[in-house]
């Protein structure tokens, strides 16, 4: 959520339309981990991506990544 936040606010402030709105895989899978968390957490996250910076964006978007790729080794 505060990813998609973040990518939100980028969106936003260079004025286009995210395409994720309308992706039909991209609203399942947005579904789904809304279904995970309870709504408060899900706009406090969303609200927290959307106070990031770019460079604050890409670092989590790194973070994200490299915390996959530790959940998978161990796997």
């Amino acid at each position: 959520a505060q990813l998609k936040g973040a990518a939100e606010n980028l969106m936003d402030t260079m004025g286009l339309t995210p395409w994720t709105n309308t992706h039909p895989f991209v609203q399942m899978i947005h579904q789904y981990i809304r279904s995970q968390v309870d709504e408060q957490s899900w706009e406090a996250a969303l609200a927290a991506g959307r106070a990031l910076t770019v460079e604050q964006a890409i670092d989590l978007a790194y973070q994200q990544q490299e915390s996959m790729r530790t959940d998978e080794s161990q796997e």
